[in-house]
């Protein structure tokens, strides 16, 4: 949850800057500036529907550009950071009402929360409800401006008036005057032309949204079917690889066992005990890679002891610090599990300084829960590559190797969970939680 909220927190910073600019324009964008009232004059002096119109469209025009920072600001806020959408259909409202009357307090200006706020809000909330989480925010931002326009024209409209609609001072002198030049009429259709044509482009954008949004999710679905069939590729190959590997085996254990048999000399003997060893675990490994699924009971010192003789580098060995190992078993793919843990080390190896960098192997056992945790002191996961980490292949390195969604998938496989901790600078801590099992299990 944490690192959710950090990634709408640009969000959160638009959306307050937008209210704050919607308190600031009021006291440079005025009727006066708009020149909405000597057009009001003009139509009555030359009884001139067209001056009459474009007063009325400057008025819309003025109206829509004070409102969209506090509309969109809201839309912002509320949309990124209330996840009961319950809390969403009380917040908006509250939010626009304490703007309004924080503008009337500053200015002396009267904002009306009437009808066409309430249906801007319920714009709102149908886009919010759209969840058009692919598509950017500005592109949401276009069609919440589009339907604000649109629905301002309703307050020129005369013959809603009775209604309750339009009942600012500005809105209802342009009535008044279109009443006294006998051209209600033609404000009427004028508006309503202008409210469709504006309402208009905002469905088409949102269809538009709509269509955006769904390739998108099938651009993504092919993507992950198109990696899930190259896993699946390289799988077989390895496996087809792997299985080959037990015929030679096979044939260096027996011919180890007769070396055993017949050598008279000691040492020769115990050579070739030691390539019997070997072969038997070199099958074992063949055995667990080509089963994947295969858990078996194994003791924690066992895993820590894999992992150790994985680590070749130099370097990396004297980076790593491994605590004392609790006497517990876990049911695990000893291969599988172990490889995870090398490449956590290895992301830990590559995010540290090669000096002063250290990387720490601990464990605990805890309620039955074993945990293992490699922690670093490196550079740390930025945020925009924090939400990628578990993606198949990703990697903020720019490495081919089998990255973290490798490890999920091995820990999850074997009944545990993982958790990433990352604070850029500060380092990383991954945290395995693995069952405890008992011998007599």
């Amino acid at each position: 949850m944490r690192k959710l909220l950090q990634g709408n927190n640009s969000n959160y910073s638009i959306g307050a800057a937008l209210l704050v600019a919607g308190l600031l324009l009021p006291a440079f964008l005025t009727v006066r500036s708009f020149g909405v009232y000597t057009l009001i004059h003009k139509s009555l002096q030359m009884s001139d529907s067209g001056l009459l119109v474009m007063s009325a469209f400057l008025l819309v025009l003025l109206n829509s550009i004070r409102a969209t920072p506090i509309y969109l600001g809201t839309f912002l806020i509320s949309s990124r950071l209330i996840f009961k959408k319950s809390l969403l259909r009380f917040f908006a409202p509250v939010l626009i009402a304490i703007e309004y009357m924080l503008i009337s307090l500053i200015y002396d200006i009267r904002y009306d929360l009437g009808y066409v706020s309430l249906l801007v809000i319920l714009a709102i909330y149908i886009l919010d409800s759209l969840n058009l989480y692919n598509v950017s925010t500005l592109k949401h931002s276009a069609v919440l401006i589009l339907m604000l326009i649109s629905l301002q024209f309703i307050d020129v409209i005369p013959y809603l008036s009775p209604f309750g609609f339009g009942q600012g001072m500005v809105s209802m002198d342009i009535k008044s005057a279109a009443l006294l030049i006998d051209r209600n009429n033609v404000l009427t259709m004028s508006a309503i032309g202008l409210m469709l044509i504006f309402f208009l482009m905002a469905m088409l954008i949102g269809v538009l949204l709509r269509d955006q949004h769904k390739l998108l999710i099938i651009e993504h679905t092919l993507q992950k079917s198109r990696i899930r069939a190259l896993e699946e590729r390289k799988n077989l190959e390895i496996r087809s690889l792997v299985h080959d590997l037990k015929s030679p085996m096979t044939s260096i254990q027996g011919l180890s066992g007769v070396i055993s048999v017949l050598a008279q000399d000691e040492k020769i003997k115990g050579y070739a005990e030691r390539i019997t060893l070997s072969c038997e675990n070199v099958s074992e490994m063949v055995s667990q890679i080509l089963d994947s699924q295969a858990i078996n009971k194994v003791s924690l010192q066992e895993i820590v002891d894999y992992v150790s003789k994985q680590i070749v580098s130099t370097p990396m060995r004297n980076c790593l610090l491994i605590e004392p190992v609790p006497e517990v078993v876990v049911c695990i793919n000893k291969i599988m599990f172990s490889r995870a843990i090398v490449n956590l080390i290895n992301n830990s190896f590559a995010a540290i300084e090669p000096e002063q960098g250290r990387i720490w192997l601990r464990f605990g056992v805890e309620s039955g829960c074993v945990k293992i945790i490699v922690q670093d002191n490196g550079c740390g996961i930025n945020v925009k590559d924090y939400r990628h980490i578990w993606e198949a292949g990703y990697s903020s390195q720019g490495s081919t190797g089998l990255g973290l969604g490798f490890v999920k998938s091995v820990i999850e496989d074997s009944g545990g969970t993982v958790l990433i901790e990352s604070s850029p600078k500060l380092g990383t801590i991954a945290s395995i939680c693995l069952r405890e099992v008992k011998l007599s299990e």
